[in-house]
C-alpha cells in the first residue's frame, strides 16, 4: 500500500476479508482502501461493517466521515467526526475532519472556532489556514478576513491550489476578475492538472469578455474530467450566447460517443440542457437511459412541464409526495404547474403550505398576488399596492460631473464596451439582447462605483416613503437599510423585450436605465408591472406602465410581476439597464 501499489493492495485486504469476514481491523483497512481509490460507497460499507463489531474506534470513525463527506452525506458526516473527536479529544487530524464536516454542514462560524483552538493554533499546516478561509468565504463571499487566510497560506506554500483557487472565487466576487486570473494563471498546472482550477480559469475568462480563451479552457476541462456536469453546462452555456447554436450540446455527446464511463449526474445535465433551449426529443431520448430513481421522475416531470402536458408532471410530482412536508424545491415546481395548468384551487391550498415554511419567499407571493386577483380578493391591492410601491425617481447627477446626461454618457461608453456575447443567457427573461456576468456593482470601476452610490441614496428615499404596516409583508421588513443581493446589466437591441417575470432572490428589485433608443414610441420599451405569465383569468392585465429615460431609477418589491415591451431600434441602438436586487441590511 505504502508503496502505492493500491490494486495489489486492495487484492490481498479482499482476500483477507472473505477468509476472515469477522475482523474488524480487516475490514476497516479494506474500507480505508476504497477511500484511498476514490470508491466510497464501498468505503463505507466496509468501515461501517467493521464498527458494528467495534464501535468505538476513532480512527475507522474518522475515516468513515472522510468517506461520507466525499459522498455529500454532510449530517452522517458531522455525526460521525464528533463520535471520534470525543473518543480521542484534541487530536488535530481529527479535529480538522470535524472542521471539514462543519463547512459542509454550512456552520462555518462553528468551524472557525474549532480551527481557532488551541491545539489548531499551535500546528504549522497550511490546510488550517486554508479552512479558516474557506469558513470565512462561507460567511460572506467577499471576506477580507478569507483573503488573509488564502494569503498567508499561499506565502507557506506557493503552488497551493486549492488555496489560490478559493482565494480567485473572493476576487471573483468582488468584481475583480483580473486578480482572479492572476491567481489561477500561477497554479503549476504541467505535471497535474487540477480541473476546478481549470474550470474557474474558463469562467473568469468569460467575465472578462475573452470568450474565446474561456470555451478553450473549458473544452480541455471537460476533456480531463469528462462527467463534470458543471464544467459541461458553462461550456455549453457560452457556445449558446456566442451565437452557436448548432455546437450546443455537443461536448456531452462527445462523451456518450467515447464509451467512456458516464454518470447519471451528466446524463441529467443534458437532459436539462435540452429541456433548457426546447430540445424535447432528445431529452425524452436520454431520459430513459436513466435508472428509475427520485432524480428521474422530477426531470421527466420538467420535461412534461416545458411541453405543456401539465396533468403528467402533476401526477409525477405528487408520486414522489412533495406536496408534503418537510417541503422540497420540487413543491415549488409543483406550485408552478398548477398555475400554468390553471388550477388555482390547488395552487392555494399548496401555497398556504409553502408560505408558512417560508414566509418571506418573494415568488410564493408573487403567485398569491395572481392568486388574489383571480379570485376578486381585495388583499390583492393591499399586497401590489401599484401607487405607493411601484416608484420613480431619477437619479442626482454626482458633483463630479457637470450634468446628468454626462454622467449618463460615460457610463454607457463603459458598460455597453463590456458585453460581448451575441445571444442572451439560457433561462433568463431577456430576449433579443445579452447580460454580464458578475456582480455588477462589486466591479472596481469609479464610474459604476459612483452609480452605485448615487443609487444608494435613491433607496433611502424610498425607504422613508413606505407606509409603515407590520402585518404587510413587504412593509414589515423594512429596517431602513439594504444590501445589494445580486446586480446585472442587459442589453437590449432590436425587438428586445423581458417576458414577465419576478425576482426570488430580491426584496426590492429595480431597474436603472443608463440608455434608451432614441424613438420610442406608442409605449414601446415601457416597463409594465402587473401582468403574470400564467394568463389564466381575464383579470391578470397591465396595472402600471412606466416611460423609460436614461438617468431614471424604477423601484418595486420583488414579488410584483413586471415584463417590457418590445421596441424597435437602428443597427446601432439599444437599451442598457443595471437592474439589481436589495434585501433588508
Amino acid at each position: 500500500m505504502n508503496s502505492g501499489r493500491l490494486q495489489d493492495a486492495l487484492a490481498l485486504a479482499q482476500k483477507g476479508v472473505s477468509q476472515f469476514p469477522n475482523q474488524p481491523e480487516l475490514l476497516h483497512l479494506l474500507g480505508y482502501l476504497y477511500l484511498q481509490g476514490g470508491v466510497y460507497a464501498q468505503a463505507i460499507e466496509h468501515i461501517s461493517s467493521a464498527l458494528n463489531i467495534r464501535p468505538n474506534e476513532h480512527e475507522a470513525l474518522n475515516n468513515l466521515a472522510t468517506a461520507q463527506l466525499k459522498l455529500g452525506q454532510a449530517s452522517q458526516a458531522l455525526h460521525t467526526s464528533t463520535r471520534a473527536n470525543q473518543l480521542k479529544p484534541n487530536h488535530y487530524p481529527y479535529l480538522k475532519t470535524q472542521a471539514l464536516c462543519l463547512l459542509s454542514a454550512e456552520q462555518p462560524e462553528k468551524a472557525i472556532a474549532l480551527l481557532d483552538n488551541a491545539t489548531c493554533r499551535a500546528q504549522n499546516d497550511v490546510q488550517r489556514l486554508k479552512l479558516l478561509g474557506d469558513a470565512h468565504r462561507q460567511l460572506s463571499a467577499t471576506s477580507e478576513t478569507a483573503i488573509d487566510c488564502y494569503l498567508k497560506a499561499i506565502a507557506a506554500m506557493p503552488n497551493y491550489a486549492a488555496a489560490r483557487n478559493n482565494l480567485a472565487l473572493i476576487y471573483k466576487a468582488q468584481g475583480q476578475p483580473e486578480k482572479a486570473l492572476s491567481q489561477l494563471l500561477a497554479v503549476d498546472q504541467t505535471r497535474q492538472p487540477n480541473v476546478e482550477v481549470m474550470y474557474n480559469l474558463g469562467t473568469t475568462y468569460f467575465e472578462l469578455g475573452q470568450a474565446g480563451k474561456a470555451i478553450d479552457v473549458l473544452k480541455q476541462t471537460v476533456t480531463l474530467a469528462p462527467n463534470y456536469a458543471e464544467a459541461h453546462e458553462s461550456l455549453n452555456h457560452l457556445i449558446w450566447q456566442m451565437g452557436q447554436e448548432e455546437l450546443f450540446g455537443n461536448s456531452y455527446r462527445n462523451v456518450f460517443a467515447s464509451g467512456k464511463p458516464v454518470t447519471p449526474e451528466l446524463v441529467r445535465s443534458f437532459v436539462k440542457a435540452c429541456i433548457s433551449v426546447k430540445r424535447y426529443d432528445e431529452a425524452s431520448t436520454y431520459l430513459s437511459k436513466l435508472p428509475a430513481d427520485h432524480h428521474t421522475e422530477l426531470l421527466q416531470a420538467e420535461l412534461n412541464s416545458a411541453k405543456g402536458d401539465y396533468l403528467a408532471a402533476i401526477q409525477s410530482l405528487k408520486k414522489l409526495q412533495v406536496d408534503r412536508p418537510p417541503y422540497s424545491p420540487a413543491a415549488m415546481d409543483l406550485l408552478s404547474v398548477y398555475m400554468r395548468a390553471g388550477d388555482g384551487d390547488a395552487a392555494q391550498v399548496l401555497l398556504d403550505k409553502l408560505l408558512k415554511q417560508s414566509p418571506n419567499n418573494q415568488y410564493l407571493w408573487a403567485i398569491q398576488s395572481v392568486l388574489w386577483r383571480n379570485a376578486g380578493d381585495q388583499r390583492y391591492h393591499w399586497l401590489c399596492d401599484f401607487d405607493n410601491f411601484v416608484r420613480e425617481f431619477t437619479i442626482e447627477p454626482p458633483s463630479s460631473y457637470a450634468t446628468l446626461e454626462q454622467f449618463m454618457a460615460e457610463l454607457d461608453a463603459l458598460v455597453s464596451g463590456l458585453h460581448k456575447t451575441q445571444v442572451e443567457p439560457i433561462g433568463q427573461t431577456l430576449q433579443h439582447g445579452s447580460q454580464l456576468p458578475g456582480r455588477f456593482f462589486s466591479r472596481p470601476e469609479p464610474v459604476i462605483q459612483t452609480l452605485k452610490m448615487q443609487i444608494e441614496q435613491a433607496i433611502e428615499r424610498y425607504l422613508a416613503g413606505l407606509p409603515a404596516d407590520q402585518s404587510h409583508p413587504f412593509l414589515a421588513r423594512n429596517s431602513g437599510k439594504v444590501q445589494f443581493s445580486g446586480s446585472w446589466s442587459i442589453k437590449l437591441n432590436d425587438a428586445g423585450f423581458h417576458i414577465s417575470h419576478v425576482h426570488p432572490e430580491g426584496w426590492i428589485s429595480a431597474s436603472f436605465y443608463v440608455t434608451v433608443p432614441s424613438d420610442l414610441k406608442d409605449g414601446a420599451g415601457d416597463i409594465c408591472f402587473g401582468r403574470s405569465p400564467f394568463l389564466f383569468s381575464g383579470a391578470d392585465t397591465v396595472e402600471k406602465q412606466v416611460r423609460p429615460c436614461s438617468g431614471l431609477l424604477v423601484l418595486f418589491p420583488s414579488y410584483i410581476w413586471h415584463e417590457t415591451i418590445p421596441f424597435s431600434a437602428s443597427a446601432d441602438d439599444y437599451r442598457l439597464t443595471t437592474p439589481f436586487d436589495v434585501v433588508p441590511g
